[in-house]
């Protein structure tokens, strides 16, 4: 890797350079021969993707998303309780028509 693409990987992987910069080995390998940094930036990435999940794990919009879900779920259920509360009445008053009409005929009158 020559200087020129050097410093373009440390401009696109700014966490690749604070990674050189806390070994002082490495920046003397990276000084004294450019080529090296190509086998430095793959021993960084594989080392990066190793601890890639748990870096990745973004607790606030987890619990973002999980309030979100929680206010849509109770929304939900109460329309569900309303609807079973009207049908119950709605039941309830065709039970009474139906017992109306039961008695009338059992009455006679119509």
């Amino acid at each position: 890797m020559r200087s020129r693409e050097l410093k373009r990987v440390l401009r696109e992987n700014p966490d690749f350079a604070a990674w050189l910069r806390q070994d002082v080995k490495r920046l003397q390998q990276i000084r004294a021969n450019p080529s090296a940094a190509g086998r430095l930036l793959t021993i960084w990435k594989q080392s990066n993707s190793r601890r890639g999940i748990g870096t990745a794990i973004d607790f606030e919009e987890m619990s973002r998303k999980t309030k979100r879900a929680t206010d849509v779920l109770n929304k939900v259920q109460l329309f569900m309780d309303s609807m079973a509360v009207f049908a119950k009445e709605e039941y309830g008053k065709e039970l009474d028509a139906k017992s109306r009409a039961s008695v009338r005929k059992a009455k006679g009158t119509s």
